[in-house]
């Protein structure tokens, strides 16, 4: 009896992981290697953040133009509605909190910033039905944002200044193990460039 076995294999390149794997010591620089500007992206933008399980920690910057500080993970959700999460945490790209004189001062903090949309590409009769909707949690299995800390949620209009749409801030309020539904609608003809 002869039994012929064959295989096809691709080669991934990965990095190496510093730290635990669920709690790397600092943030990943992998990412921010592109040499040009990526293209602006036609509607749905979705992201899980699944890939947390493949130690990038960072948001793929195929999809988010500005994100490095923002750290990708399936270890600090807690019952996350999606596979992995992305943590604002305070800290920068490499570990460091963004004041080094008073790790508790307020400020831009984290950022994490989709490619340009082409929201031009919304048929008129469609742009009542668009809506920005994501989900947040107050702590999970990480420290709580401070009081007053904020979550600032904005959109560029067509003369090029960013709109808020919504500030979520730490009022004592929220659950620390519970997941918040935001469903934010994009109304005005400002948005559709």
């Amino acid at each position: 009896m002869a039994i012929a076995n064959s295989a096809i294999a691709q080669l991934r390149e990965y990095s190496i992981p510093v730290g635990n794997k669920e709690e790397p010591t600092s943030k990943s620089t992998k990412f921010n290697s592109r040499t040009k500007t990526l293209s602006a992206i036609a509607l749905p933008l979705w992201d899980d953040f699944s890939y947390a399980s493949e130690s990038l920690f960072q948001p793929y910057d195929t999809i988010w133009e500005t994100g490095k500080t923002v750290w990708v993970n399936n270890g600090r959700g807690v019952n996350s509605p999606s596979i992995g999460v992305a943590t604002f945490d305070g800290i920068d790209s490499v570990g460091k909190p963004y004041s080094v004189n008073d790790i508790l001062a307020k400020g831009i903090g984290d950022r994490l910033v989709s490619r340009p949309l082409r929201m031009d590409l919304v048929d008129v009769a469609n742009r009542a039905s668009v809506y920005l909707s994501f989900y947040f949690q107050f702590r999970g299995n990480g420290e709580p944002p401070d009081a007053g800390d904020q979550l600032i949620v904005s959109i560029k209009n067509d003369k090029g200044k960013w709109d808020i749409l919504r500030r979520i801030e730490n009022d004592g309020t929220f659950v620390e193990s519970t997941f918040y539904p935001v469903i934010i609608p994009i109304t005005g003809d400002q948005y559709f460039h």
